[in-house]
């Protein structure tokens, strides 16, 4: 579910970025909204379906603690994965389980060619206290997964906007 104000930011999903990261782009459904509050009402009857996966909404404007606490009771019942990537970041509380920001950072290996996207990672809530802990982690094509990624100068952090989680 994408508010469309998200749309506009951050583009389409591409198919076979999507592909890279291990998703199915035929197996996925993307519903633009046009308001936040349709979005929101999208993404409860979502977290309600137990034939899909998860859920992925991704919104500007902050989710408050009411929404937020539909979203997650509804997963909870249901056992669909709710992700919410807030692009604005505005902090507000809201009932998510565990909340990270992350920066894009691009690393250079010897070559220029061996650019790599890097995801540095800060938790900001986590229910075993794990608050302030950061990573630096890189998707593995070949394992489908995210691995930790060797350290670099802080410097090379892009200025871009964080997501939230």
């Amino acid at each position: 579910m994408r508010e469309a104000a998200a749309a506009v930011e951050t583009g389409e999903p591409c198919g076979s970025g999507l592909a890279g990261f291990a998703f199915a782009p035929d197996s996925l459904i993307v519903a633009r909204l046009r308001t936040h509050v349709d979005a929101l009402r999208a993404a409860l009857e979502g977290a309600r379906c137990q034939a899909l996966g998860a859920v992925v909404l991704e919104t500007i404007r902050p989710v408050d603690l009411t929404a937020s606490r539909r979203l997650k009771l509804a997963a909870e019942k249901s056992g669909v994965l709710v992700v919410l990537i807030q692009l604005a970041g505005i902090p507000m509380a809201n009932a998510a389980q565990l909340r990270w920001t992350t920066r894009t950072v691009t690393e250079t290996g010897p070559h220029d060619a061996d650019q790599q996207l890097v995801f540095d990672v800060t938790v900001l809530k986590h229910p075993a206290g794990q608050v302030g802990q950061r990573s630096r982690v890189r998707w593995d094509h070949d394992q489908r997964c995210f691995t930790e990624a060797l350290p670099v100068s802080m410097a090379t952090i892009s200025g871009g906007g964080s997501l939230a989680a």
